[in-house]
């Protein structure tokens, strides 16, 4: 099976395109980059923890490269996502329980969001992003930086433009200076948020820690700032929208909180795919990859696998666990705060019998991240 991750999906069936690739398995190739993709959800499970793939891309020539795609470089290679080995552990060390539970008082903003849309929407069409998915996503990540709203809200701009290369990958210069230009921006705040002690949550003082890790430094805070905003941002939006999608199917009212968030993690998946470098020659039904390979671990179409999931596309109960985290040492973090997140959303809507009715959802292009540019509807 052959995909194409630069195409524009926006009008695709995508969750059957992304369980066709599941039972294709390995064999599954990306028309544009090459890479191979890795889609059936016991080998992605098998590999995500395997030390025969890494994070860290291999050594290449760079002499042809830009200055700003040199400096772009040099700047995801400090990230967690990008990293492995000791760098990578040293960093988690620091980040590990950084981004914890969410606390009541910011649980109760997330319900407030959803209450008062159905206030001040009970009989009109709204835009379920802007009125919720976006909101609530910002709140989340002003309690883990402990950031004002504006403040927020101007970092998640900035991460926006980075996650576009991300997804989209950028390929002209001009794309590679918008990006480094926001992580400068991102540098500067960071900078004077560390200078003036404004460690009020157990992230900010993370950062600190790192930064002044002789090991480590301010250019890997950075990294790790940079990261979680565009971790936590978008998948975060993408996530809370497809619970509202989802809020309208008969099993939601009488599910069972922590089931039905699961499930909307699985069902959303929003990075789709996750990047590996084999790190040696590997095995796979057969075929042999061979050492330097990139390979796409297939997180979208993992948890939409037929055979670990009957009926993958529908809402179910008592699913086995899905990797819409990842796995190994590259887990999320952040995991327990967006499930928190989800609870606190679910809890509201099936205590009060809300229920979201779509009419008009648009979906971003990119493949390799869900996201959505319009979804508007109203209560049912």
């Amino acid at each position: 099976m052959l995909i194409d991750t630069m195409a524009d999906y926006s009008t695709e069936d995508v969750p059957a395109l992304l369980a066709e690739a599941a039972r294709s398995g390995s064999g599954v190739h990306d028309t544009t980059t090459g890479d191979v993709v890795v889609a059936s959800y016991a080998e992605v499970r098998g590999l995500l923890p395997d030390r025969c793939l890494t994070t860290k891309r291999p050594p290449s020539d760079t002499s042809g490269l830009s200055p700003v795609r040199l400096a772009m470089r040099k700047f995801y290679v400090k990230w967690p996502l990008f990293s492995d080995g000791d760098y990578h552990a040293r960093l988690r060390t620091h980040l590990q329980g950084a981004i914890g539970r969410l606390d009541d008082d910011v649980l109760s903003r997330i319900a407030a969001h959803v209450t008062r849309a159905h206030q001040n929407h009970a009989s009109d069409t709204f835009s379920w992003l802007k009125t919720i998915s976006e909101p609530v996503s910002v709140d989340v990540i002003a309690a883990v930086v402990g950031s004002s709203g504006e403040e927020t809200e101007w970092l998640v701009e900035k991460a926006k433009v980075i996650l576009e290369e991300l997804a989209w990958q950028v390929t002209d210069d001009e794309g590679f200076a918008g990006v480094v230009s926001a992580m400068e921006s991102v540098a500067q705040w960071l900078d004077a948020a560390l200078t003036h002690g404004r460690l009020t949550t157990p992230f900010m003082k993370a950062l600190s820690a790192i930064s002044q890790d002789a090991e480590l430094g301010f250019d890997a805070a950075l990294g790790a700032m940079c990261q979680t905003i565009t971790g936590a941002y978008d998948p975060l939006v993408a996530a809370i929208t497809v619970l509202g999608l989802l809020s309208a199917h008969p099993s939601f009212a009488h599910g069972e909180s922590a089931g039905l968030c699961e499930e909307v993690l699985r069902l959303s998946s929003p990075f789709r795919f996750t990047r590996r470098f084999a790190t040696r020659p590997i095995e796979l039904k057969g075929r042999v990859i061979p050492p330097h390979t990139r390979v796409l671990l297939g997180l979208g179409p993992a948890n939409l696998d037929e055979t670990a999931f009957p009926e993958p596309t529908e809402l179910g109960k008592e699913r086995r666990a899905h990797v819409a985290f990842g796995g190994g040492s590259h887990y999320c973090l952040g995991a327990e705060a967006v499930r928190d997140s989800l609870r606190a959303l679910v809890g509201v809507m099936t205590e009060h019998g809300f229920a979201f009715e779509a009419s008009n959802v648009v979906h971003h292009p990119s493949l390799a991240i869900l996201r959505f540019t319009t979804v508007d509807g109203r209560w049912r």
